[in-house]
């Protein structure tokens, strides 16, 4: 699974927010309360939602809609609210990390990727 970040989202400000947005672009979190492990710099921000959502260097962590197999990274430099990356997470520890992956699914939106 490719992780990604906004370009637009950093120091607990929000964009992708809305359904639509998160119908494709899926948070990445975590239960509330607990600490992701696995590598240097992971943590979590409460989003407007009130859900915990894994971070990388304080950067809000998603999951691509069309993103389907293994390495793909099909959500890499699509630009709508700001520009989309995919993230490279070093780690130091030999478990992965543990979190849990949710999402909202509603349409529209112009997210029509």
């Amino acid at each position: 699974m490719t992780l990604y970040h906004l370009s637009a989202e950093h120091n607990g400000k929000f964009i992708c927010t809305s359904s639509s947005c998160v119908a494709i672009w899926h948070p990445l979190t975590a239960p509330s309360g607990s600490t992701p492990s696995g590598a240097e710099s992971l943590g979590t921000v409460k989003r407007p939602d009130g859900t915990e959502q894994v971070t990388y260097k304080g950067a809000p962590l998603y999951t691509f809609a069309q993103d389907t197999k293994e390495g793909e990274v099909k959500g890499q430099g699509i630009k709508d609210v700001g520009t989309w990356g995919a993230v490279t997470i070093s780690s130091r520890a030999s478990a992965p990390a543990t979190t849990t992956s949710t999402s909202t699914s509603s349409g529209g939106g112009g997210y029509g990727y």
